[in-house]
């Protein structure tokens, strides 16, 4: 059961993953944004307004990725990984600062001005931010919380007998 939450939370990490490159590097980044007084943001510029966010959160779901792989490892192989995957909790801190950052972005007068005009970025970023508030935090909570237990509490409730097996 463990395997199979893991492995969507996996999957999940990938789809981000593709969705952050394919819409960093969209069409519609270079069209022209109207600000409210009527200033054009155009060209660079107008990329620039969600390229940092989109690209600072590729990074982010890259490294969840890789340590949602390892993670699988461990559960489905029983790889002796956790050594690695422990210390790569840390990404989360970085995946924090991320969120904040998208959060900054998509409140900014240059995010509304580029909402219409470049419609699937602005989309995919509320798409992002709906994941952070969602599905961050539930996966990277229960694991940390692990993480605080004692060697022998962990082994002994490993270890503890269901109802099952004492029939």
């Amino acid at each position: 059961m463990f395997a199979a939450i893991v492995g969507f939370y996996y999957l999940v990490c990938f789809i981000c993953c593709v969705c952050a490159c394919n819409f960093y590097s969209d069409h519609s980044r270079f069209n022209n944004c109207t600000r409210e007084d009527g200033t054009l943001i155009t060209g660079e510029d107008a990329s620039k307004v969600y390229d940092k966010a989109l690209y600072l959160l590729g990074i982010f779901h890259v490294i969840e990725w890789i340590r949602t792989t390892i993670l699988l490892a461990v559960i489905c192989v029983g790889a002796n990984l956790l050594t690695i995957w422990y210390p790569s909790a840390l990404s989360a801190l970085f995946g924090i600062a991320v969120f904040i950052y998208a959060h900054v972005i998509y409140a900014s007068d240059d995010s509304k001005a580029c909402a219409d005009a470049q419609k699937t970025r602005h989309d995919w970023l509320m798409v992002e931010l709906i994941y952070f508030w969602t599905m961050f935090w539930i996966y990277q909570m229960p694991l940390l919380l692990i993480r605080f237990y004692k060697k022998e509490k962990l082994e002994e409730i490993l270890n503890a007998e269901t109802p099952e097996e004492s029939d």
